[in-house]
């Protein structure tokens, strides 16, 4: 019957026992990028490093300044030219609204020759083309964190700061924010003991930039408090702290089989919100 009623709900219960348990989770643990939001990003500003500053959405049809180009040439250079991820589509789509009659330097003139992925000690991804032309020339483009592109590119003190302070100004326009009251770096948690974590975790509310190990990490010491956890992911690198969560909760639409079969919940229609309807209703409704 519980499982029946849940998945009126388009809620599919994949082990039984869940049902029983759901109601009794006191943290919900998510992630924010495919999970909270519609997995679909758009440009919205860029900055120069002389503060001067484009807003794509509010440019009225007004073609990108010149100066601006190279900046979104090395964005198309540093994704895949066929994209999957919805920051490198983005970019692909801000080139084909402002670049498409320009040449710029992502042309068939350039070959993919090597790519550095993103790891753990250095949060970018760069990828080496060669010009065709016989000239031998080489270009790296790379993105990532801040933070990171400023120490591969070897800034200077003055400019690492002009950087941060267009990071804080971007980051105070962004998304809504309901509530903050602490939050913990991947690299925090990297220097952090277990019983550090378990402490730090009862105050900490947000998690930026951490690693699959270090989520797993972060239920481990939700639940060395005595939290019942209930996680919710939709990609691979989830599925750790999907699997070892009281409560892992998929994505069904856009989550990947690896999530799915990690959890013991699979939200149908991706609805976050179902989550909390079914963990709020008293016990004699659930």
């Amino acid at each position: 019957m519980g499982a029946w009623r849940i998945s009126r709900a388009r809620v599919l219960t994949r082990r039984a026992a869940a049902i029983e348990a759901l109601g009794s989770a006191t943290v919900l643990c998510t992630d924010k990028t495919g999970t909270l939001t519609e997995n679909r990003m758009s440009v919205v500003e860029l900055r120069l490093k002389n503060g001067e500053i484009f807003r794509p959405r509010k440019a009225s049809g007004a073609k990108m300044p010149e100066d601006f180009h190279g900046l979104v040439e090395f964005g198309l250079l540093a994704s895949e030219r066929e994209p999957f991820d919805p920051m490198e589509r983005a970019f692909h789509d801000l080139a084909r609204e402002q670049l498409g009659e320009t040449e710029h330097l992502s042309g068939p003139q350039w070959k993919l020759v090597h790519t550095y992925g993103l790891r753990p000690g250095l949060l970018a991804m760069s990828h080496v083309w060669q010009s065709t032309d016989a000239r031998q020339d080489f270009v790296i483009a790379a993105k990532g964190a801040p933070e990171a592109i400023a120490d591969l590119c070897h800034l200077n003190a003055p400019d690492v700061a002009a950087l941060t302070r267009s990071m804080d100004a971007m980051a105070a326009e962004g998304l809504r924010v309901l509530g903050v009251e602490d939050f913990v770096t991947g690299k925090e948690v990297e220097q952090l003991t277990n019983g550090e974590l378990a402490v730090r975790v009862r105050t900490a509310t947000v998690f930026a930039r951490i690693m699959p190990e270090q989520k797993l990490r972060v239920v481990n010491a939700l639940e060395a408090n005595g939290a019942i956890v209930a996680m919710t992911g939709d990609g691979v690198n989830d599925a750790p702290s999907l699997k070892s969560s009281a409560h892992g909760i998929a994505m069904g639409g856009r989550g990947t089989d690896v999530a799915r079969e990690a959890s013991s919940i699979v939200l149908l229609d991706d609805d976050f919100g179902s989550i909390v309807n079914r963990t709020a209703r008293p016990p004699h409704l659930r």
